[in-house]
């Protein structure tokens, strides 16, 4: 059997994804086959290593925008900032990196290949030669998931109803602005209640 005392020496450290750790465990890695004649082929691809920390800034940014719009009363103008909030990250995820790029670099796969002797069964065995660096596991990361599309469904809508609003009002209502004083707040309110709940915003002011 062989010795993996040599490999466990350099598996047993941190290697983020992207570090220099890490491409220091992919050449050892290769070294290790090649000193045993071990035929392995290498594939590269792109890696995009802070992949879930500037997809989490660009939606904090985003969403934050859009609520500050959505508070000064943009209109139709809050739109293509709800969209471009959406196109960001999931842009990414099919390949664009819109958001992703910062720190972007070449990974590689290593695959080895087994030909089996005649017809029987094989084991293939898989592992990420990095370490682990994402905050949340696949579990956590269902709860935010599950709401993911409700969640686009209703950002959209605030931003409709927020361009709707001036729409719906009639001409020369004495709510068309949000003025001092208790009536005021009273007013700010049920305009935030509406465009969270996904009513329509002048029925929040009745």
């Amino acid at each position: 059997m062989a010795d993996f005392a040599e490999l466990m020496r350099v598996l047993s450290r941190p290697r983020p994804s992207g570090s220099r750790a890490e491409r220091e465990t992919l050449a050892a890695l290769c070294a290790w086959l090649e000193r045993r004649g071990i035929a392995y082929e290498r594939h590269t691809f792109r890696l995009y290593p802070y992949f879930f920390e500037a997809t989490g800034a660009w939606l904090i940014a985003s969403r934050t925008l859009l609520a500050w719009a959505a508070l000064r009363g943009w209109g139709w103008r809050a739109l293509p900032v709800a969209l471009l909030g959406q196109l960001g990250g999931a842009a990414d995820i099919f390949g664009l990196p819109l958001v992703t790029w910062p720190g972007a670099t070449d990974g590689a796969s290593l695959l080895i290949p087994f030909g089996p002797r005649g017809a029987e069964r094989e084991l293939l065995i898989c592992a990420h030669y990095d370490s682990k660096t994402e905050l949340l596991d696949h579990r956590r990361r269902a709860l935010l998931l599950r709401g993911l599309r409700p969640g686009i469904a209703l950002t959209l809508v605030t931003a409709l109803l927020a361009a709707l609003e001036g729409r719906l009002r009639p001409r020369g209502s004495a709510g068309a602005g949000v003025g001092p004083g208790p009536r005021g707040a009273g007013r700010r309110r049920g305009r935030l209640g509406a465009w969270g709940g996904g009513r329509n915003p002048p029925l929040a002011r009745r």
